[in-house]
């Protein structure tokens, strides 16, 4: 039987029944705030364009040496997440979005295996997308209480697990019954929080934030 301890066993003993979406936003803010990011300019985008076209996708060094305001790990991922010109820009559609929520529950923080999964987006551009679904998914905190499992009703009512279209039009609604397919027999309240948290604790390790 699959269980989230097994994707999350440091996480194993963790507790939490707020709000989801204002617990990350909180731990987001408080991330970002304390990270010291260094933003590209246009004319730096520009140019890593046309210094990757002349050196390659493997000569970061010498391309960074070029850019002269940047590391090599800022180059490479600036052209990876949002310069590379084959990148997948278009909407998300709700089939791309059960999707992401499927393929993390079943392979964890592990972006570059859970990215491989969409047509040419980026990791980075995986990773946010599930931020701004919990984020905007707006889980009420009366779904989050209680000890006992969180039992799949033999039949799904659609809508009661999930809201109507949010404002910005991000989503319909998302399939909680198959992901909780994957952990029915997990405390709900620990299993969503054990997502958020180690959602922040992967996006805090980023240098950019696109939201």
């Amino acid at each position: 039987m699959f269980s989230m301890n097994m994707c999350f066993p440091y996480y194993e003993n963790y507790e939490g029944t707020e709000d989801i979406a204002a617990n990350l936003s909180a731990s987001i803010g408080n991330k970002r705030s304390k990270s010291k990011r260094s933003r590209f300019s246009k004319e730096e985008d520009d140019k890593l364009d046309k210094l990757v076209i002349k050196y390659g996708q493997h000569n970061w060094q010498k391309i960074a040496d070029k850019i002269g305001t940047k590391s090599v790990r800022q180059c490479r991922d600036r052209w990876k997440n949002y310069v590379d010109p084959n990148l997948n820009s278009n909407d998300w559609s709700n089939e791309e979005d059960n999707l992401l929520i499927t393929k993390f529950y079943e392979i964890g923080p592990h972006w570059r295996q859970v990215a491989a999964g969409f047509n040419n987006r980026s990791i980075n551009c995986v990773r946010n997308r599930l931020i701004k679904l919990l984020k905007n998914y707006q889980i009420s905190s009366q779904y989050l209480k209680g000890d006992t499992p969180f039992n799949i009703p033999n039949q799904y009512e659609k809508g009661k697990y999930a809201q109507s279209k949010t404002s910005d039009g991000i989503f319909s609604r998302l399939d909680f019954v198959t992901l909780m397919n994957h952990a029915q027999n997990d405390n709900y309240s620990q299993q969503m929080n054990l997502i958020t948290e180690q959602v922040i604790e992967e996006i805090s390790q980023c240098t950019e934030f696109d939201f």
